[in-house]
């Protein structure tokens, strides 16, 4: 073992293959503190043979000695391995048991890693990727799928990475990463039925949807300064109004509303008409249709609070929303 560095004096008496960990390293081989992601881990045995663990230590937390490794250092002429030791004061034993399933037809392997004293892991690979899923037994749970492809038309390899956290609650998580740019990330409340997303989409734009049982808010801001923000609402007989606001890369803004009587090929059109402000500094803009019958008033106070009214055939529908 370690032939290499081993005294010739020395040689054929080790009983143990024994190593350290000097540092955890990044992805581009730098020595890292409390790192996140998938570090590796940097060893070497007392003999002076250096070799890196790598095992997605950021989430299966444990250290698993590769069989290379294992070949290459520990085993002797007669093709025995000598025992591998884990010592040191911070090293806590645990009954970590686990089981593998793997099912030909769908060629999907499920690994269970049951731990009576922590955190139970349940991996399950399959062509499409990796999800792994983190339970506590403590009513919250935490899964995160990975996978890698090829786009078809371009040849790049794309990465992305899904989280999911749910808790007993009803209030969910999740994060999506994409290595194309794409990303995004919400959660979702389930007592109140109101949630949250934000996206990120590879052109630049952003987009993001503010909603609940009775409205919504989508809102996406593009790269050229443009935007389009979409306002519905609904009532408790499920009758749904809507109101889309939308201005160019100049300012230039218009309306477009429609309800459960039009449909959105019917949708009438608001554009700007007069802006005027009163002894408080609120600002109200008035945006009408062009023959006269109906208007939308947008009034900005001053702490940035935005109220929209759409009047049309004696008919009044209030939308508000605070920026």
């Amino acid at each position: 073992m370690d032939t290499y560095n081993l005294a010739e004096e020395n040689d054929g008496t080790l009983e143990i293959f024994s190593f350290s960990i000097l540092s955890e390293l990044n992805s581009l081989d730098e020595p890292v503190f409390e790192g996140d992601g998938d570090p590796s881990l940097y060893g070497k045995t007392e003999y002076g043979s250096e070799f890196k663990l790598e095992n997605n230590l950021g989430e299966l937390f444990t250290i698993e000695i590769p069989s290379f490794v294992i070949d290459s250092l520990a085993e002797d002429s007669d093709g025995n391995y000598f025992p591998v030791v884990k010592n040191g004061e911070n090293f806590v034993p645990t009954d970590v048991t686990l089981s593998t399933v793997t099912d030909d037809e769908t060629n999907i392997t499920t690994n269970r890693y049951i731990n009576p004293d922590g955190l139970n892991v349940t991996e399950i690979i399959s062509s499409e990727g990796t999800t792994s899923t983190y339970d506590n037994d403590d009513d919250l749970s935490v899964n995160i799928f990975s996978a890698t492809s090829i786009d078809a038309e371009t040849g790049e390899t794309i990465e992305i990475t899904n989280l999911n956290y749910d808790n007993a609650l009803g209030v969910s998580y999740f994060e999506d990463i994409s290595s194309t740019g794409v990303t995004s990330f919400g959660y979702f409340d389930e007592s109140s039925n109101e949630g949250y997303d934000v996206l990120t989409n590879s052109d630049g734009s952003t987009e993001t949807n503010h909603y609940n049982s009775l409205g919504s808010l989508h809102e996406v801001n593009y790269s050229d300064g443009s935007y389009e923000k979409s306002y519905n609402q609904t009532d408790e007989s499920g009758n749904s109004k809507s109101l889309i606001e939308r201005s160019d890369q100049d300012g230039n803004t218009t309306f477009e509303f429609y309800d459960e009587t039009l449909t959105s090929a019917e949708a009438f059109n608001f554009s700007f008409t007069e802006s005027f402000s009163d002894e408080n500094g609120n600002i109200t803009q008035i945006f009408s249709r062009d023959n006269g019958n109906g208007q939308v008033a947008k009034t900005i106070t001053t702490d940035g609070t935005e109220t929209l009214a759409v009047d049309y055939i004696d008919t009044n529908v209030s939308f508000t929303q605070t920026i």
